[in-house]
């Protein structure tokens, strides 16, 4: 799955995703692969990417999962295809 962050101020691209978690109008909201197409409104919090890894058990014992944080202030988001777009 791929995730696709815009805001004014910047972009983040993650291609290789195995679920984000969207702070939604009314409470969290868990994407994963194949989930179908679908609206959120976004209210301020904090969007949180899983990614794939490619040799995922070595580099978890090693480096601990690869995940990201991104704060928002509020947005959309359209899931379509296996890819999240969040509109800040």
């Amino acid at each position: 799955m791929r995730v696709a962050v815009f805001s004014p101020q910047t972009s983040h691209i993650f291609p290789r995703v195995r679920r984000v978690i969207l702070p939604a109008a009314w409470g969290e909201a868990e994407v994963l692969p194949g989930h179908a197409e679908s609206f959120f409104l976004l209210r301020e919090g904090m969007l949180r990417v899983k990614q794939e890894q490619e040799q995922e058990q070595e580099q978890e014992q090693e480096q601990g999962p690869s995940s990201a944080v991104i704060s928002l202030s509020g947005g959309v988001c359209h899931v379509r295809d296996d890819e999240v777009v969040v509109l800040e």
